[in-house]
């Protein structure tokens, strides 16, 4: 059986400069806990339950009222009676509705600024960079056979549209696998003017 390593260790209501706030310790499975901090107008209108499963269509109304709601409680879930479905937040709105957050959907929508932050910067983070050298050694692409232009893949021997189309995909998939490791593509043959 697999064990879950996130879970909801404690949480608590409190207010910040007049706004309703939860406080969650999240548990990673070490003694090291994570305290996230949320205004309850984000979890009551950002919460899984608030959209359709399959549509993504929002299933309640968007207006002042619904976002004033003050919750009744929260308290720690146990979300099942296996290890690997660990404590998850459950707040009780004044309606009678019940929100509930796994620890991992708490911890992708932390509004920490250094989550924040990480969430901003982590595709940056894996562009990889060329050296001079490598730079130099990369075969520069050709313009005209990523757009499928004349000059491109078919311009001297006849072939089908779907092959110009292929040979052309597989030029900008280059292009773009190379941009989106190395930040960097050096492209010839581009028309001037």
């Amino acid at each position: 059986m697999r064990r879950c390593l996130r879970s909801v260790r404690s949480c608590s209501l409190f207010n910040h400069e007049g706004m309703t706030m939860v406080k969650v310790q999240i548990s990673d499975g070490t003694p090291r806990k994570k305290a996230l901090h949320f205004p309850c107008a984000y979890l009551r209108d950002c919460g899984p339950a608030n959209f359709h499963p399959t549509t993504l269509q929002r299933l309640t109304p968007m207006n002042v009222g619904f976002l004033n709601e003050k919750p009744l409680a929260v308290a720690t879930e146990d979300t099942g009676p296996s290890q690997v479905e660990a404590a998850g937040l459950e707040i009780t709105w004044s309606d009678a509705t019940k929100s509930r957050f796994s620890a991992d959907w708490l911890l992708e929508h932390s509004l920490e600024p250094e989550d924040q932050l990480a969430r901003r910067t982590a595709e940056v983070s894996e562009i990889r960079g060329y050296s001079r050298a490598q730079f130099e050694q990369q075969k520069p692409l050709d313009f005209q056979k990523i757009v499928g232009g004349a000059g491109g893949p078919c311009s001297s021997n006849p072939c089908s549209a779907s092959e110009a189309d292929n040979n052309s995909d597989s030029e900008t998939l280059k292009l773009i696998n190379r941009l989106w490791k190395y930040g960097l593509v050096l492209v010839e043959n581009v028309p001037g003017g």
